[in-house]
């Protein structure tokens, strides 16, 4: 994962707060540049710094926080990462 540009979350439970799975130890290891796209947010977020309709820059690394629906097929969530790529690179 550390090789990672871009990496998008997607783990939701519906009965309760979304797991942190990215860390601050994770978050200074990756590349500085990367981009984490959080589509948990409004549950609380897969990354340690998410914050809702917003995007927050840690250790060089943009986290962006916004929800786009929860059902997201493969091919939308292509076209949302080179939407960030150019938006955002």
């Amino acid at each position: 994962m550390f090789e990672t540009k871009y990496l998008i979350l997607n783990i939701i439970y519906s009965w309760k707060k979304a797991p942190r799975i990215i860390n601050e130890e994770m978050l200074s290891l990756m590349k500085k540049g990367s981009i984490i796209c959080d589509l948990a947010v409004e549950q609380g977020g897969n990354c340690i710094y998410s914050e809702s309709g917003k995007v927050v820059e840690k250790f060089g690394i943009k986290i962006l926080g916004y929800y786009v629906g929860f059902l997201v097929t493969q091919r939308m969530l292509s076209m949302y990462k080179k939407r960030i790529k150019n938006d955002f690179i």
